[in-house]
C-alpha cells in the first residue's frame, strides 16, 4: 500500500507536493489537547469514511476522534487503504453508496 501511495504522490507537480508537505507538517505538530474543545463544539452531522487497511489514518484513530464529536457516524470501507477511490472499483462504489446515503438522508431530514 505504501508503494502505491508513494507512486501516486510522485506524480504531483511541485506545487501539490509543497501542499502535501505543509499538511504533513501540520499533522506532525498537532497537539490533540488544543483541538478537543473545538471538536466538541461541532454541531453539523459528520461522516468519517475510512479504509479498513489505511496505515496513515487508521480506523482506530478515526474512531477515537469520533468520540469527541457529537452527531457523527463512522464507516469503514472493507479492503481499502488511504486512497479509497484509487484502490478498487469495489471500494469506490462502496464509498459512493455510503456518501450518497449520508447526504440524501441529511437532505431529506432538512426538508
Amino acid at each position: 500500500m505504501k508503494q502505491v501511495n508513494y507512486e501516486h504522490l510522485r506524480q504531483f507537480d511541485e506545487s501539490a507536493q509543497k501542499q502535501v508537505r505543509y499538511h504533513v507538517a501540520q499533522i506532525t505538530e498537532f497537539n490533540q489537547a488544543d483541538y478537543i474543545d473545538t471538536f466538541r463544539q461541532i454541531d453539523t452531522p459528520i461522516l468519517f469514511i475510512n479504509g479498513e487497511q489505511d496505515e496513515y489514518t487508521t480506523a482506530q484513530d478515526i474512531k477515537e476522534l469520533s468520540n469527541y464529536i457529537n452527531n457523527c457516524e463512522f464507516i469503514t470501507v472493507p479492503q481499502a487503504g488511504h486512497f479509497i477511490y484509487m484502490e478498487s472499483r469495489f471500494a469506490a462504489d462502496y464509498f459512493n453508496d455510503v456518501m450518497n446515503g449520508f447526504l440524501f438522508v441529511e437532505e431529506a431530514m432538512a426538508s
